[in-house]
Order: C-alpha cells, then sequence, then structure tokens
C-alpha cells in the first residue's frame, strides 16, 4: 500500500494538457475519495502530476485546496514525462488550476494526446 500525504491543488504540474469532459460527467462528484490513487513524482525539481488528472479537476470543481497524493513507483521513461511537462507549459498549463481552461470531449482529449506523442517521437 501506497503512503499517502496531502498536497495543494496548485503545487503540481500536470503531465497532459486536458482533462476528459465526459469523464468527469460520469464519476461520482460526491465519492471521488474512492477513486483511484493521485500519483506525484519529483522530476528536474518540480513536482509532476502523473495519474489523476479527472480526480484532481474535481477536487478543484468541489472548491478543495489540498488533496491526498502518493508518489509514483512506475515511471520507466522519465524523458518521456519531461517532454509531457514542456508539452504542457507550452500550451499555457502550469498548474492543475489551468486545467480549468482545457476541460474537453473525449475526442479532442485523444487528438490532444496524439499530438503531444507525435512530438515525443519526433525529437527521439
Amino acid at each position: 500500500m501506497k503512503k499517502e500525504f496531502i498536497l495543494y491543488l496548485e503545487e503540481m504540474q500536470p503531465t497532459q494538457p486536458y482533462v476528459d469532459s465526459e469523464l468527469i460527467h460520469h464519476r461520482d462528484k460526491e465519492n471521488i475519495e474512492n477513486q483511484s490513487s493521485i500519483e506525484v513524482k519529483i522530476i528536474d525539481g518540480e513536482l509532476v502530476l502523473i495519474k489523476g488528472h479527472e480526480k484532481v479537476y474535481l477536487a478543484m470543481l468541489k472548491n478543495q485546496k489540498q488533496i491526498e497524493v502518493c508518489w509514483s513507483q512506475d515511471i520507466d521513461d522519465v524523458s518521456y514525462y519531461k517532454h509531457c511537462v514542456e508539452y504542457c507549459q507550452s500550451k499555457g498549463i502550469h498548474t492543475v488550476l489551468d486545467l480549468n481552461k482545457h476541460c474537453y470531449e473525449s475526442d479532442v482529449c485523444k487528438e490532444l494526446q496524439l499530438d503531444m506523442n507525435e512530438k515525443y517521437e519526433m525529437k527521439r
């Protein structure tokens, strides 16, 4: 079991340039605590959100300032996550609070993810 700790929402740099509005609407907003863990990692001195973007977004919608997170144990490709951070920052996403301007339908999210992945492959 992963040890959880509390972080302020604005301390986390997202690694995906969107939140999926369809996932948000299908989740139980009253019961977000029972959903999967939020995972973070420190990369180049920055606190990076690896997993749980929609859960963090829901917490923000509920006006929470803090949320329980745990350290991510399964990052194999740090260079990929560095690229994701750079991509998000190029889109004006510097904290999870910025995701409020980047809530899209699933098909748009898939396009954004593909674009980010293609740019990563071109850099390799």
